[in-house]
């Protein structure tokens, strides 16, 4: 059952990615910039993302470290 359901989410993630395939923009400008076709609440909410994954994956394991585990041996 999980395999079916993996290979089913596989299946529909690559036909939705061919699908868009053919509008996507064909030169770097369109990649970096995204055609400049991007609204003000999409780039807030790529900012904030952007932000929240750079100190969960910096700032977090340090922020747990000092201040230890709440679960230590004694």
């Amino acid at each position: 059952m999980v395999l079916a359901v993996t290979l089913g989410y596989l299946g529909i993630s690559l036909g939705v990615g061919l699908w868009s395939g053919g509008t996507a923009s064909k030169g770097p400008e369109g990649y970096v910039a995204g055609d400049r076709a991007l609204g003000f609440m999409v780039l807030y909410f790529i900012l904030g993302a952007s932000i929240f994954s750079a100190f969960a994956f910096l700032g977090g394991p340090g922020w747990a470290y000092s201040r230890g585990s709440e679960d230590e041996i004694q």
